[in-house]
């Protein structure tokens, strides 16, 4: 960060508090406090110069030294996994504390607490959704304080709140000083929140209502031809030839729904959509000199601070590079002394709702399978800064929690929500604490199965030359296709969806013949698979990955890198070979035969500086709309229609049965119409937005990265790069590739290369707030030390921080 940038980084946030000051939108600071020269913003600069920092603590066994490389990235040597720990607090802590505090107040619905009445929306619809009770059910598994827990959660809060003890109010991150608010310390329960978080935005989405609706309208034989539950040209993240779990005798096909909820209406905000990821793994036979690849970049919201913390932890036990989640106290995903494990999103539908059958209008006794039962209540406080609390209380049913109990008007408001992720059935904190220690591809089996939640596709490779792909989680078990996907009633128990796949029939594949294993949150398994798969599967990004990846024979590091960074896109491809030769050229103006001429000869890349990307996201938007116009208004509030594959699928294959949905049978319209007058309006728009300047992808994309709490001041406005969501870059608006990492094994050797949309520090006052960010957008790598050897590090790192036993 230039000193010019910080200049303006610290006028803007001065301005920032004056306007905020102004118009009164928080419980802001006393202006002396925020300005003065020895505890105000200006105490958050960034010290440029070399500094050794030595602190005491009772509970270390040994000395600690954590050296920052030039990267800023920490490296901790240590004499045991506690001590190790211990550090990786006292550093998530020292960098990342605002971050921490704000996302477990956001996970819990807590946001109130420090920015008064205008958090109470937000804070009452997360505890509508159960975020509390989910964090009280994970931080349970913890209660009896296991193995884990004392080695890893306890040592781990020691050392958040060692360093929160040292904290002097003139270091205080920025962000508390404009709220005006300080630490109050960590606890298990906020460490279980971040996991509910997680939890909260891969697992959340969900139609029932949309789908129920669409159903009653337009009947079983219709909805299942515009929502199938299958498409055969979409390779599956486990075919069925690689498949490797237990064969079932008296199997059928089994298939899961794809659909596509364009705007919920349950009042629930959804997770951004396009959160996602992608990860493979390349086996010896595949690469040119005989290596093994492992590679991930998780599509999550993009944020500064990063939503990963990247650290190196070395012990005698243990060996591990990669990134954490500051408030949990593992690494996540990376590389060990053996292997590397990467992971991407299920996508399993993991929400019901069921319609509670009440006794009388009283709403307090329930009946089900012929008994009742009475109401129990949760009570729920939400303190608000400056005001008095709220109390509120919500009903709780064996079905699950009732949201919208007390909103008469509301649709679901007779409904319980069944959400798997808030009654948890593994201890997801003891599964990662098996992470490091994993030595085989048979101990990366036995660690895979004791994840439950979310659901993921976990990728492995090691220096034995093995691969795999896992996908772990309390998979939903399902009678038929479309279990889970409408609204239920609950009036027996038969029908709570509560049973689970068991763990041994799980999707798995292991050093498969391909010799690759590949995911992108594509439908997880085969259709001779035993058991149905119901979810939000993607319906690109898997088939480019799958196809990229069989039609290489000799892969090295730059093909591993340049994959990755991809911008051709799958939907690209597929809607331009479908749909240009059934438009009939002799109908177009010149305008929009040069639109035609250019959409044959593109590349389908999605590049910074195209006009065609952004033509073919028109037309796909103007062809989706006059497509499904009639359907929208035969459906009314139901708000489901056909994702963009089934559209130009029922155009190609059937383009007359678009006819029915016309309100006007007159109106000779059909499949091929509607593409032909689809790309005309996409022509006059884009020439319209040309008329001034040149349409290019980056600028009408607007990709950003905001500060965590949206200081505006403290993000990144504008992603000036390609990619999109149907691209493996898949840079879009604020989600994307919240990290890259590519490990590559051959015997001994390690190389770990990784690119990072920020930065170690959360203090936008230092350097590293976001150093890497050029390199991330620019798509350049990082390869980084893997030693074990401090004295590597030494020579370029000008902090250094010392943590003795008293």
């Amino acid at each position: 960060m230039s000193k010019l940038l910080k200049s303006v980084l610290w006028f803007l946030a001065l301005v920032l508090y004056l306007l905020a000051a102004s118009f009164n939108w928080v419980n802001l600071p006393p202006l002396g406090f925020f300005l003065s020269p020895n505890e105000g913003f200006w105490q958050n600069a960034d010290p440029l110069t070399e500094f050794e920092i030595t602190e005491q603590f009772d509970g270390l066994r040994e000395e600690v030294k954590i050296l920052y490389d030039h990267r800023g990235v920490p490296h901790i040597f240590a004499g045991n996994i506690s001590d190790a720990t211990f550090a990786l607090g006292y550093l998530h802590a020292r960098d990342r504390y605002f971050q921490m505090d704000f996302t477990s107040r956001a996970a819990t619905g807590r946001l109130s607490e420090i920015i008064g009445t205008t958090g109470i929306p937000y804070d009452r619809e997360m505890r509508k959704k159960g975020m509390g009770l989910m964090t009280e059910n994970i931080a349970s598994h913890w209660n009896e304080n296991p193995p884990h827990v004392k080695t890893y959660l306890d040592p781990y809060l020691e050392g958040v709140n060692f360093y929160l003890s040292t904290l002097q109010r003139r270091r205080l991150p920025i962000e508390f000083k404009l709220l005006n608010y300080g630490p109050t310390g960590w606890t298990r329960e906020n460490t279980a929140s971040i996991i509910s978080f997680l939890n909260h935005q891969l697992t959340l989405r969900h139609s029932d209502k949309e789908a129920t609706e669409a159903l009653e309208k337009l009947g079983p034989d219709l909805f299942f031809q515009l929502f199938p539950t299958y498409f055969e040209d979409i390779p599956p993240v486990i075919p069925d030839d690689w498949n490797q779990t237990p064969v079932l005798t008296g199997s059928t096909v089994r298939s899961g729904a794809q659909v596509e909820n364009l705007s919920a209406i349950e009042r629930f905000t959804i997770p951004p959509k396009g959160l996602g990821s992608n990860n493979w793994a390349v086996g010896p036979s595949r690469t040119i000199d005989g290596s093994v690849f492992v590679a991930n970049d998780p599509h999550l919201s993009l944020t500064l601070p990063s939503i990963w913390y990247e650290c190196h932890i070395v012990t005698p036990e243990i060996n591990q590079y990669g990134f954490s989640i500051p408030g949990v106290p593992i690494i996540y995903l990376g590389i060990n002394q053996s292997n590397a494990i990467g992971t991407t999103n299920v996508g399993m539908d993991y929400l019901d709702y069921y319609k509670i059958s009440w006794k009388d209008d009283s709403r307090t006794i329930y009946i089900i399978d012929g008994n009742e039962y009475e109401l129990k209540w949760r009570r729920e406080v939400i303190d608000v800064r400056g005001k008095n609390s709220l109390h509120d209380s919500m009903p709780i049913t064996p079905f699950g929690h009732m949201p919208f109990y007390s909103e008469s008007d509301h649709p679901l408001s007779d409904y319980a929500v069944n959400w798997r992720a808030i009654q948890p059935q593994e201890d997801q904190l003891k599964a990662l604490s098996h992470h490091h220690r994993i030595q085989s591809v048979e101990e990366f089996t036995a660690m895979a199965g004791l994840l439950s939640d979310p659901p993921q596709n976990l990728v492995y490779g090691d220096n034995n030359g093995n691969i795999a792909l896992i996908i772990t989680g309390n998979l939903p078990l399902r009678e038929t296709p479309f279990d889970g996907a409408f609204l239920r009633e609950g009036n027996t128990f038969s029908n709570l969806l509560s049973a689970s796949i068991p763990p041994k029939h799980g999707p798995r594949a292991i050093n498969p013949e391909s010799g690759f294993v590949a995911s992108a949150n594509q439908i997880s398994t085969g259709p001779n698979f035993p058991y149905y798969m119901l979810g939000d599967f993607n319906l690109d990004r898997g088939t480019y990955l799958f196809n990229a990846l069989d039609s290489m024979q000799t892969i090295d590091l730059r093909a591993m890198k340049a994959l990755q960074t991809d911008n051709r896109s799958q939907k690209a491809i597929e809607i331009t070979n479908a749909l240009l030769p059934i438009i009939n050229t002799l109908s177009l103006s010149e305008a929009e035969l040069e639109w035609y001429r250019k959409m044959e000869q593109w590349d389908h890349r999605f590049e910074k500086n195209s006009g065609e990307a952004v033509f073919l996201k028109i037309w796909e938007e103007a062809l989706r709309s006059i497509a499904w116009e009639s359907l929208r208004d035969s459906l009314g509030s139901a708000t489901l229609i056909p994702n963009w594959k089934n559209t130009i699928r029922l155009i190609t294959q059937n383009p007359d049965q678009l006819f029915f949905f016309n309100s006007d049978p007159d109106d000779q319209i059909n499949g091929h119409t509607i593409t032909l007058h689809s790309f005309k309006e996409a022509v006059n728009q884009i020439n319209q937005m040309e008329s001034d300047s040149p349409a290019l992808w980056a600028e009408y994309r607007q990709a950003s990265i905001p500060h965590l709490a949206r200081i505006e001041a403290f993000g990144h406005p504008f992603i000036n790069s390609g990619g999109t969501r149907s691209a493996l870059n898949s840079i879009y608006r604020n989600t994307g590739p919240s990290m890259r990492m590519i490990a590559r094994f051959k015997g001994d050797e390690r190389e770990f290369y990784v690119s990072l949309p920020g930065g170690s520090s959360g203090n936008p006052g230092n350097r590293w707030y976001d150093n890497h960010l050029e390199n991330w957008i620019e798509e350049r790598y990082e390869k980084v030390y893997i030693g074990k050897n401090p004295d590597f590090i030494r020579p370029g790192s000008d902090v250094i921080i010392r943590l003795f036993p008293k």
